[in-house]
């Protein structure tokens, strides 16, 4: 009998735990921060997935940083969009998952469906320089990307 009794224990304990991540885990923005920050991120967000599909370097960089125009020259970008497309196919369309702040950077989340895989993971981060929201950092990811 004692035995069952710590299992049940630690089943409510583990069960506890588990929860406790989950709420920790979820988005903590306030709605109407997160409003805010998805009215310039998501449309940028589109920007950039759909210049991918049509491999347009300006209208992928527009919203850059100096910083990253200069970290993803047009070459290195047709190379990228090169692997993605051959892994993962098109971009098709976007779902907001969820969006940080940490420090002066804002985390904007999403799963992307391609054309031949669905939920790909898209981060953009985003800072403020001079008054703009800039694009300081993007990444893509998804099992079929990381082969």
């Amino acid at each position: 009998m004692k035995k069952k009794n710590k299992i049940l224990i630690l089943l409510s304990s583990l069960a506890f735990v588990a929860a406790v991540f989950l709420i920790l885990n979820q988005n903590t923005a306030e709605p109407d921060e997160q409003a805010k920050v998805r009215e310039y991120a998501d449309p940028v967000a589109e920007k950039i997935l759909q210049s991918f599909n049509n491999g347009d370097y300006s209208q992928f960089s527009e919203t850059f940083s100096e910083t990253m125009k200069s970290s993803i020259p047009n070459s290195l970008f047709l190379e990228n969009r090169d692997m993605v497309i051959a892994k993962v196919g098109e971009y098709v369309s976007k779902e907001f998952y969820r969006q940080e702040e940490e420090g002066f950077y804002q985390y904007v989340y999403y799963k992307a469906d391609f054309s031949n895989e669905e939920d790909v993971s898209v981060l953009v981060i985003f800072e403020e320089i001079k008054g703009e929201m800039k694009v300081s950092g993007l990444w893509l990811d998804s099992p079929k990307i990381r082969e």
